[in-house]
C-alpha cells in the first residue's frame, strides 16, 4: 500500500485512473480482510466462550459464573476498543482521507454482534428476574465500569452516534429490570409457599433465600444505593404496610430496604407458624430467627426474637399453671393452696401436668432447637428449668402424699 500510494495518481498520468482503481480495490480488500479476521478470530470466539459460561450449571458456581461472564464481557468490550484504536492508527497511515469510514466498515459487524449479545442478556435476565437479580446487578456494574472509556474512545475515533451510545443505552435498558427486582423480591417473600406440609422446626426455604439475598446485596452496595434512591425510599413496598414502618432516620436507604425484607420474612414465618402447635411454632420461629442474624435490621430481628421466645416460654408457663389451678365440674377455677386441698383435684392436676409434660417432651425431641446457636439452646433450657423445677418442687412439697401416690 505504501508503494502504491507513492505512485502518481493524477488524471493526466496515463496510469492514473488504473492506479486509483487498484488503490480502491486494495483498500476494500484490506477492509474486508481485517473485518473478517476481527469477526471470525476475535469477536465470535469470545461470544462463543461467553455463551459456554452461560450454559454452565455447575453446583455452587452461581456467583463465580456470573462474575466470569461479566469479566469476559468486560474484556470483550475493552478488546474492541483497543482494536479500534490500533486499526485507526493503521488506517490514518494507509488511507488518511477515509480512515473514519474505513474504521466503521471494519467494525460495523463486530459492534452489531456485541449489541446482539448485550440485548440477549437483558432478555435472559427479564425472563427470570427473581433468579437472575444478581447477574443483572453484576452486568450493570460491569457496564458502568466501561461506559466512560467506551464513550470517550468512540467519540475520539469519530464513530457513529449509535456506536457511541451502545453501552449507555444498554445500561438504560438494564436499569428497569434492576429497579423492578427490589419490589419483586419483597413480593416473592410475601407469597412464598412452604416446601412441605404440616409442622416443622426446620429452616424455611424462604429464609434461606432471603439470607442469601441480603448477604449478597452488599457486594453491589454502591449501585444498589443509587438504584434504590432512584426508586425512592420505601417505594419498593408498593403500598404494602410492614411492621418496620418506623425506621431510624440515620440508617441508609440500603438498611431501610433490608429492614423491610426482614419484616416481610418474619410476617411470612409467623403466618406459617399459626398453623402449628404452639411449642412447634415457637421453635420454628426461633430457629429461623437464628439463621437470619447478622443480615441487618437488628431492631426488627430483636423484636421478632423476643416475640418468638415469649411464645416458647408461654407454653411452659401453661404447663406450670396446671400445678396451680384446677377446673371443677362446673367449669369454675379452684386454686389449690395447701396440703388440705381436694385430693381429686391434686390427682387431676398431677395427671394433666405429666400428660402435658410428656407431650412437650415428645415435641421437643421431634422439633429441636437450632444447633447454630448453642448458647441460645442452653439459655432456653435453663429458663425452662428455672420455671418448671421450682414450681413442681413447691407443689410437691404442699401435696407430698398425693405426689407420692401418683408416682
Amino acid at each position: 500500500m505504501q508503494y502504491l500510494m507513492r505512485l502518481p495518481r493524477s488524471a493526466s498520468h496515463p496510469a492514473g485512473s488504473s492506479l486509483q482503481v487498484t488503490i480502491s480495490q486494495a483498500r476494500e480488500t484490506y477492509i474486508s480482510t481485517r473485518h473478517d479476521y476481527i469477526v471470525n478470530k476475535c469477536v465470535n470466539p469470545a461470544i462463543l466462550n461467553f455463551n459456554e459460561l452461560l450454559d454452565d450449571k455447575s453446583p455452587g458456581g452461581e456467583e463465580e459464573g456470573r462474575r466470569a461472564r461479566c469479566d469476559k464481557l468486560l474484556v470483550m468490550l475493552q478488546g474492541i476498543l483497543a482494536l479500534m484504536q490500533s486499526e485507526r492508527m493503521l488506517l490514518d497511515h494507509l488511507f488518511p482521507k477515509s480512515s473514519a469510514n474505513s474504521l466503521l466498515s471494519i467494525f460495523s459487524t463486530p459492534v452489531n454482534h456485541v449489541e446482539e449479545l448485550l440485548n440477549s442478556q437483558i432478555a435472559y435476565i427479564k425472563k427470570s428476574l427473581a433468579s437472575q437479580t444478581f447477574y443483572a446487578l453484576e452486568l450493570y456494574q460491569t457496564l458502568l465500569h466501561v461506559q466512560s472509556d467506551w464513550e470517550e474512545i468512540t467519540n475520539e475515533l469519530d464513530c457513529d452516534p449509535p456506536v457511541v451510545r451502545l453501552v449507555s443505552e444498554t445500561l438504560n435498558s438494564l436499569r428497569n429490570p434492576c429497579l423492578r427486582s427490589f419490589p419483586e423480591a419483597l413480593v416473592d417473600i410475601r407469597v412464598a409457599q412452604s416446601s412441605g406440609k404440616g409442622e416443622t422446626s426446620s429452616i424455611a426455604d424462604v429464609t434461606y433465600r432471603t439470607v442469601h439475598y441480603l448477604s449478597t446485596l452488599p457486594a453491589y452496595e454502591h449501585i444498589v444505593i443509587d438504584l434504590l434512591s432512584s426508586l425512592g425510599d420505601r417505594n419498593w413496598l408498593m403500598g404494602a404496610v410492614t411492621a418496620s414502618q418506623r425506621q431510624n432516620d440515620g440508617d441508609s436507604i440500603l438498611q431501610h430496604f433490608a429492614t423491610d425484607m426482614l419484616s416481610a420474612l418474619l410476617e411470612q414465618l409467623e403466618s406459617r407458624g399459626r398453623g402449628m402447635r404452639r411449642l412447634v411454632s415457637a421453635i420454628f420461629l426461633l430457629n429461623n430467627h437464628v439463621d437470619v442474624l447478622g443480615t441487618g435490621g437488628e431492631n426488627v430481628l430483636n423484636r421478632g426474637f423476643r416475640d418468638a421466645r415469649a411464645k416458647f416460654m408461654e407454653v411452659w408457663q401453661e404447663l406450670v399453671s396446671l400445678l396451680a389451678e384446677s377446673t371443677n365440674a362446673g367449669g369454675a377455677v379452684a386454686r389449690l393452696t395447701g396440703a388440705s386441698g381436694d385430693k381429686q383435684q391434686v390427682k387431676d392436676s398431677l395427671s394433666n401436668f405429666f400428660v402435658k409434660l410428656d407431650d412437650l417432651e415428645a415435641m421437643s425431641k421431634q422439633h429441636v432447637l437450632s444447633r447454630l446457636d448453642p448458647d441460645l439452646r442452653e439459655r432456653l433450657v435453663q429458663d425452662v428449668r428455672n420455671l418448671v423445677v421450682p414450681a413442681f418442687s413447691s407443689y410437691a412439697g404442699r401435696h407430698a402424699k398425693q405426689v407420692e401416690k401418683c408416682e
